[in-house]
């Protein structure tokens, strides 16, 4: 699997709020844990959209989609 977000870079500057953090950790916890479980995904990368609710950074750390992200890889 390449990277995969809840949106695209040029979506999220566009409409950086579309999606609220609860749906974003959402999304992050259903997809994450159906890549896992598949055994046709040997990886995959998460996509920083740089802005919005889709970030993954801010100033070099984890913000709360990155701190999803880390969680959920976690759980494997």
């Amino acid at each position: 699997m390449t990277e995969f977000a809840p949106q695209t870079a040029s979506d999220a500057r566009e409409e950086p709020n579309k999606y609220t953090q609860a749906e974003v950790d959402a999304f992050i916890h259903e997809t994450t844990h159906w890549m896992q479980g598949d055994a046709c995904v040997e990886r995959y990368a998460r996509h920083d959209s740089t802005v919005g609710t889709s970030a993954l950074f801010a100033d070099g750390k984890h913000i709360d989609t990155g701190k999803t992200y880390a969680q959920a890889d976690s759980e494997k």
